[in-house]
């Protein structure tokens, strides 16, 4: 577990990142880059404790993500989650659905699942501790191509690099999954371990981050 509140950090992964080659990737052809593309299906989640209502309701807690021209982002932000998936042409963008269950100074799991499943439709739902909060259906801007190539920082406990949207509070595990995870496999929330320090945010294995590869199916 890292202690990020009374000093907000980041952890972040430098541009060219690669990943198992099961990881259904895009364009890039240095081999295999982290990608995700707005045909695909995913499973954003996110172990973490606000530390207390007022940190979760004032401000912007960064998740994780990346922003530029086609982005994809993650955050809590005034008491609710936000999210935009762009590929460029096509942007979903929504900060309305409502964690404020979140903010009572315990652990969490926090998902957000983006389902490519359907044709001509993206449906984004929400989740805290397994159970569906929210969710959107869009069937007007709807992402078909590469929202991030892998090519720039993409960001955790933060999704950009302004200092005061980074995660305020404690954060202990993030993981991205290719498909739409069920709730009964999403990561449980553990009993945690003693914090560390902000200045442990540069220890990825402290972290317990992980990435979740799984061959999707035709």
């Amino acid at each position: 577990v890292i202690d990020t509140r009374a000093s907000s950090g980041k952890v972040f992964l430098r541009d060219g990142l690669t990943v198992d080659p099961l990881w259904d990737g895009g364009s890039p052809t240095t081999s295999p880059y982290f990608t995700l593309e707005g045909n695909q299906s995913y499973t954003f989640e996110a172990i973490v404790n606000f530390g207390s209502a007022a940190a979760g309701t004032s401000g912007t807690n960064g998740l994780m993500g990346f922003t530029g021209t086609n982005e994809v982002w993650w955050r809590v932000q005034n008491g609710t989650m936000g999210f935009t998936f762009d590929d460029g042409p096509n942007r979903i963008s929504v900060s309305s659905f409502d964690f404020s269950a979140a903010f009572d100074g315990e652990y969490h799991n926090l998902a957000l699942i983006y389902d490519a499943s359907v044709s001509g439709q993206r449906t984004i739902t929400g989740y805290l501790d397994g159970v569906a909060i929210d969710n959107l259906v869009d069937t007007t801007d709807v992402p078909t191509g590469t929202m991030y190539d892998g090519t720039n920082d993409f960001y955790i406990g933060a999704y950009n690099a302004t200092s005061s949207n980074y995660f305020n509070g404690l954060q202990d595990q993030y993981r991205i999954s290719s498909g739409v995870l069920a709730p009964n496999e999403f990561l449980p929330v553990p009993v945690p371990e003693p914090a560390l320090g902000p200045l442990a945010l540069a220890g990825f294995a402290a972290l317990g981050y992980s990435w979740r590869c799984r061959r999707q199916s035709a």
